[in-house]
């Protein structure tokens, strides 16, 4: 179809076709393809985005054309100047996040595990967190996701904490990602699989003041090989812990930003470089620890077995990589065979640190 024309009528896209001269008012609205543009979405991701059966009006090469004469006309906004860049390693590929938000910036520096760029012609996965000053809005954008914005700096990071844990845990093949926390000792490494809201984000922290450092929370890949990769991610407190965990670490007191994974609130606390295994190193799991904070119940110090720990992991609504056949299943259940499982109810910190030494010194 050769298209003459294009114009906007009611914020529609009318097109007058000159084969044939009739008028075609599309589904898409120009201030979508607008936004779009301004948003950074290439000609193709437009495309692909379209609704309707506007492929079949509206070209690719169209849309080329239109946002090529938007540019030469100096009606788009020049994108704007990406001042801070900020190189991270959850994993063993470097992140580039790229923002010109001091806010952001200093959000990520605080909070990250932060490394060099030594290869600098290096394709970088990037994310980026660009404040538009004319919508008063942040555009979020990753080398895995397309562009989308948020209207408030808590919003802004929180996506940007999302963009950098969706980039670690598919930067490989993995048997699947444990919904867990995962600390190393001396000479043991400890998996703590739990739901949300559990206490195993509160009693990981608790560890790491015990000389444990902290290899991962909330996500832990495991390898299709059994072992677990250190992602360097900063733990994700929830509000009902802070007061817990202030008086051991006083900077998650003062700490103003606060982010929300659905609607639940959490700060985040970065750990130092001690007390943190080295990115991008492997494990192998010595023990699977289930916890129960329960200040109601009677403390109590269970042996699991097998069954009982894939239950338990699969209960904690792990991220399954493949469908759930039975082979797959198999491969997981014969993963969990390996390490000794517990579960420890306790009534506060101390004594879950107890019963963690003592389910230690059997190995």
């Amino acid at each position: 179809m050769d298209v003459e024309t294009l114009d906007v009528f009611e914020d529609k896209l009318l097109l007058f076709c000159r084969d044939n001269g009739f008028i075609q008012l599309l589904d898409a609205s120009a201030s979508m393809l607008w936004k779009a543009t301004e948003l950074g979405m290439t000609a193709e991701e437009i495309y692909e985005a379209l609704p309707g059966d506007n492929h079949r009006i509206l070209s690719l090469q169209y849309i080329r054309d239109l946002q090529e004469g938007w540019k030469k006309q100096g009606l788009l906004r020049k994108k704007p100047l990406l001042e801070y860049c900020l190189y991270l390693c959850p994993g063993v590929t470097t992140v580039a996040l790229k923002t010109n938000s001091l806010d952001i910036y200093e959000y990520v520096k605080d909070n990250y595990s932060l490394c060099l760029n030594n290869n600098p012609d290096e394709d970088l996965q990037t994310i980026e967190a660009v404040w538009m000053e004319h919508q008063a809005e942040y555009m979020i954008k990753s080398s895995r996701s397309k562009p989308y914005t948020c209207k408030d700096i808590d919003k802004a990071a929180s996506s940007v904490s999302f963009e950098i844990s969706e980039l670690a845990i598919h930067e490989y093949p993995r048997l699947f990602i444990a919904h867990a926390a995962a600390v190393a000792g001396s000479g043991n490494t400890i998996l703590i699989p739990a739901r949300a809201g559990s206490g195993k984000s509160t009693l990981t922290a608790s560890l790491l003041l015990e000389g444990y450092k902290l290899i991962n929370d909330d996500i832990v890949p495991v390898n299709p090989d059994g072992s677990i990769s250190v992602l360097n991610l900063p733990l994700k407190i929830k509000s009902g812990a802070w007061d817990i965990l202030t008086e051991q670490y006083p900077d998650l007191g003062s700490q103003n930003h606060i982010i929300r994974f659905g609607d639940t609130p959490m700060k985040l606390l970065s750990v130092s470089a001690e007390s943190c295994c080295r990115a991008g190193s492997i494990h192998i799991v010595d023990t699977i620890l289930i916890p129960e904070y329960a200040p109601e119940k009677q403390s109590a110090l269970k042996q699991l077995t097998p069954a009982q720990a894939l239950g338990e992991i699969l209960n904690a609504k792990p991220y399954l990589t493949q469908p759930l056949t039975r082979e797959y299943l198999q491969h997981i259940a014969d993963w969990v065979k390996k390490p000794m499982a517990c579960k420890i109810t306790y009534r506060n910190n101390r004594e879950a640190l107890m019963m963690v030494k003592e389910i230690t010194d059997k190995i």
